[in-house]
């Protein structure tokens, strides 16, 4: 009878063991493939962060520092402002006003022009207006284009406002340097002769003049005093004695 027991306990003690050798292994191989997925996970973790690191200590681009000179627009013409041009001015009893570009503003370099952007007066009650002289040309305004071989004057109709004869009045006359060919360097120069000048030369002015008055013409000429004495010949009568 024990014999019996005995040998049923050692087939029951055979029949659970494999059981647990293979929960043993499931276990083992879940707990080998957890591990390898973290080795990968901080593998791939880390060559990130590598990457990341490589990312952040490039030098960063070199700046660069100093002032940008002028350069052309793509049609090879600069353009340069001038705040005021070296002037002269004068106005007659008709209104009409002479402005003499002096300086560098009268010597244009070839290959450059200059370009009247605006004409101020001080006071502002003068302003151009009138027809004093439609006939002279070229005309004072904006947009008045000076060349190596253009003008040294221009002339300009202008309106008093009733300012008192005597009224010194400042003319400032504005303008662009417009250069061709990529001459940066040599209109650059040119401007700056022009400043020079425009501060040796001070500020144009002239006086608000007396008005001319208009001519007349007279109809009925009246005699002369000397041609109403006169006596005529033959009026004269002699006696005789």
């Amino acid at each position: 009878m024990q014999r019996i027991v005995f040998a049923c306990l050692c087939a029951a003690v055979l029949a659970v063991l494999p059981a647990c050798s293979s929960a043993g292994q499931g276990v083992a191989g879940a707990s080998a493939a957890s591990t390898g997925s973290t080795s990968a996970d901080s593998a791939t973790n880390e060559s990130s962060s590598g990457s990341g690191s490589t990312s952040s200590d490039a030098a960063p681009p070199a700046e660069t520092s100093g002032t940008e000179s002028a350069r052309p627009p793509q049609g090879g013409q600069g353009s340069l402002t001038v705040a005021s041009l070296p002037i002269g001015a004068n106005a007659d009893g008709d209104g009409c006003l002479t402005i003499s570009f002096e300086g560098a503003a009268s010597e244009v370099p070839a290959g450059m022009t200059l370009v009247v952007t605006g004409i101020e007066f001080k006071p502002q009650v003068v302003q151009f207006g009138g027809s004093a002289c439609p006939q002279e040309t070229p005309v004072c305004r904006p947009g008045l284009v000076l060349t190596e071989t253009g003008n040294d004057q221009c002339f300009a109709s202008i309106t008093m406002g009733g300012a008192a004869v005597g009224t010194s009045v400042q003319v400032q006359v504005k303008a662009n340097v417009d250069c061709t060919g990529g001459q940066v360097a040599a209109c650059t120069q040119f401007k700056e002769k022009i400043d020079s000048d425009e501060k040796s030369n001070g500020i144009a002015t002239f006086e608000v003049p007396e008005p001319n008055q208009p001519e007349t013409t007279p109809t009925d000429q009246s005699p002369s005093p000397s041609e109403s004495a006169a006596v005529p010949s033959d009026s004269v009568t002699t006696s005789s004695s």
